[in-house]
């Protein structure tokens, strides 16, 4: 699994790759809205095949 912080644009762009790879990928931000809503973008720019979600911060570090 791969945990990206940030839901800038370099982090998303992260995030796509990571997960077009095959990685399973997990967004955070201090606000669990912003980080769901960039997963939810990052899904729908890859297909839904790939595995990308959204937490906050210390949600998506355990």
């Amino acid at each position: 699994m791969a945990v990206i912080g940030g839901t800038d644009r370099q982090g998303k762009g992260l995030a796509h790759r990571f997960a077009q790879a095959g990685h399973t990928v997990v967004l955070d931000s201090r606000s669990v809205e912003r980080a769901e809503s960039a997963a939810t973008e990052s899904v729908r720019r890859a297909g839904d095949a790939v595995r990308v979600s959204g937490a906050d911060n210390a949600t998506a570090a355990e």
